[in-house]
């Protein structure tokens, strides 16, 4: 009963941590704490009819009710001390293979937590304080030690040992003051329904609305790492690797000029979120080479403001920059990170979407599928060659290759977008048959594309070309919407930044904090846009190299502040794969060059006439190493080298 109340206590807290007091959120509170706590609370009713009905065996009874009650809470709470260490999940095919052993770990931390409390004078009372403190420690410890999981190397251990020390002192200080209880065998198991009260009195806390908001919920599904032109069908060879989103689409509005302002996750994915331009909220890499900084936390108001809205927030991710060191749990009332394919994002998003299909709702599903190494699930795109080279990041990135290499390289790709594009199509079937897109808005993208030597390059985040800035972008109106256009087509250029403006008018909320980023509803309603929308990338992985690119079709340019041949302009009507610069090229008459200086000079101006710092130079770290664990992530992934 004790552990129970402890479960249904820390679900309650976290909630109010996250900022999920308010009386909209009362009922879906207490119910997702009774849901955690109802295992442990039949585990109890049944050990209490055993010990009825087989008083001989109580020292029995109570040992296996310690070691399930050990296995039920570990394996549904320990997860939040061991995805932080991804050579720990790395060893296991998935979540239940980590759920089982996990379970088995708990089942004999609560047999021993029952042989240690035998051998005290009130054995029920130190049982479940010790099984109380365990389950403190998993819950409310996890959550703490999760924020840890992306710093430098020792602060996880200092933060283990501070959590597990300050979980013992408590725990001997309730005992102490226990003892000097009267009745002490019965003491401590009345204070459980006096905690479990005193948390559902608190979560009618202050602010926030008093009901959930009456508006249409958001689904959020961002693929990592997806190009355009393979979600358009026209990737080399690759016509059909996107059928279920080319459905999807059909049902909504596609924008074919969609562009991220970075070439890689992080930046890209805060802009996606705030609205603000990388050069605005400055998430990116320092002068210390490989380190990366957090940038504004301002920028990252997206999902606060919508809990305050009387939205409930959730995000389910997959890379190893989507963590709360960065920001990315501010105002979410559940961000989960996981490891795995696909369609174990998209179980856990469904899982949670069905479970709160009555409370408007703000959800975020990553998908990292198409991202290095790819290794699609047998089944999809064609049959893998025998190649060396394309199994190795280091050669594939800085060695030479052939054509035949590239070719297989890119057609593993292609795999890995066919396979994600499968699990689209059955999380979109799986919502429509739960009537959960009926007042739903579905909006599916990317953070950037890859570069499959296009331009001589391979992987990401180190050049502004479109096959990494231009991304696709699909949005779906509710389905119970009838005035909605459906397959709709839209050529006009829009920015990532725009996404979370959309979603704020969505929610009926002023969209000033979006800052460079303007509601995408306009053109999705068929209104015409009156001023051109300048596209401003940049933040690559290079603390010196300070590069940026401005596109207003027909142009773009990529400008460089150190070297003057790094400076270009395209023409994207006449050269939409950018393969020829109009500046330096002694082929253009001079007329003609002369107007690619003027225009290059007018586009390189427009960053400081929106009020955004292109030059400003990063600022140096502390230059301290990551966790061994999580550099060997960054680096299968090719973050690092």
């Amino acid at each position: 009963m004790t552990t129970a109340a402890v479960v249904f206590c820390c679900v309650v807290a976290l909630a109010l941590a996250e900022g999920f007091g308010a009386p909209a959120f009362r009922r879906v509170v207490a119910s997702d704490a009774f849901s955690s706590a109802m295992p442990l609370l039949v585990l109890w009713i049944v050990a209490r009819f055993a010990l009825r009905r087989f008083p001989q065996k109580a020292v029995l009874i109570q040992r296996v009710h310690a070691g399930a009650q050990g296995l039920v809470v570990t394996a549904t709470l320990g997860w939040q001390w061991v995805e932080p260490h991804a050579m720990l999940t790395s060893l296991d095919a998935g979540s239940l293979a980590t759920m089982a052993w996990l379970g088995a770990i708990g089942a004999v931390a609560g047999l021993v937590f029952s042989l240690v409390a035998e051998r005290a004078t009130a054995v029920t009372v130190a049982r479940e304080l010790l099984l109380g403190a365990w389950t403190f420690f998993l819950a409310g410890g996890g959550r703490l030690y999760r924020s840890f999981d992306h710093v430098e190397a020792g602060t996880r251990v200092a933060a283990a040992t501070a959590i597990g020390v300050g979980t013992v002192a408590m725990a001997c200080a309730l005992w102490m003051l226990l003892r000097r209880r009267e009745r002490v065998a019965s003491g401590f198991p009345a204070l459980a329904p006096a905690m479990a009260l005193l948390a559902l009195m608190f979560v009618s806390g202050r602010g926030g609305p008093a009901e959930p908001a009456a508006r249409d919920s958001i689904l959020l599904v961002v693929v990592d790492t997806l190009r355009a032109d393979i979600a358009d069908g026209r990737f080399r060879g690759h016509p059909a690797a996107m059928p279920e989103l080319q459905r999807i689409a059909a049902d909504g509005v596609r924008f074919t000029q969609a562009l991220s302002p970075a070439p890689w996750t992080l930046p890209a994915t805060v802009s996606l979120l705030s609205g603000w331009n990388p050069h605005r909220h400055r998430f990116g890499v320092s002068a210390s080479g490989w380190e990366v900084l957090r940038g504004d936390p301002a920028a990252m108001y997206l999902a606060g403001a919508l809990r305050d809205a009387g939205y409930l927030t959730a995000a389910f991710v997959n890379n190893p920059y989507l963590r709360p060191w960065f920001g990315f749990s501010q105002g979410f009332y559940q961000l989960r990170p996981y490891h795995g394919h696909a369609i174990d994002g998209v179980a856990l998003a469904l899982n949670w979407l069905q479970q709160h299909l009555g409370a408007p709702s703000f959800c975020l599903l990553h998908l990292m599928d198409p991202h290095w190494p790819y290794e699609a699930p047998p089944g999809f795109g064609q049959p893998r060659q025998q190649c060396e080279v394309c199994d190795s990041l280091f050669l594939a990135q800085f060695g030479t290759t052939t054509t035949g290499q590239r070719d297989e390289v890119a057609s593993r790709y292609a795999a890995e977008v066919h396979y994600s594009d499968t699990v689209l199509g059955k999380l979109y079937d799986s919502l429509v048959a739960a009537g959960a897109l009926e007042h739903s808005w579905l909006v599916i993208t990317s953070d950037h594309g890859e570069e499959l030597w296009d331009h001589g390059g391979f992987l990401h985040g180190h050049s502004l070309f479109d096959e990494l800035l231009r991304v696709p972008l699909v949005i779906v109106p509710p389905r119970a919407a009838s005035d909605a256009r459906r397959g709709v087509r839209v050529d006009a250029q829009v920015r990532l930044e725009d996404v979370s403006a959309t979603m704020l008018e969505v929610a009926g909320l002023a969209v000033a904090k979006a800052r460079d980023g303007k509601s995408l509803l306009g053109l999705i309603a068929g209104k015409p846009e009156l001023l051109a929308r300048v596209s401003i990338g940049g933040f690559v992985k290079s603390p010196v190299d300070l590069r940026w690119s401005v596109r207003r079709p027909p142009w773009k340019i990529v400008a460089s502040s150190s070297t003057l041949a790094d400076n270009r302009l395209f023409d994207l009507l006449r050269d939409s794969a950018e393969q020829r610069s109009m500046l330096f090229d002694p082929r253009l008459p001079a007329e003609t060059a002369a107007k690619a200086s003027n225009w290059f000079f007018s586009l390189r101006g427009e960053p400081s006439r929106l009020g955004i710092d292109v030059e400003r130079t990063p600022v140096a770290g502390s230059q301290k190493q990551p966790e061994a664990d999580t550099q060997r992530r960054m680096k299968s992934l090719g973050y690092l080298q």
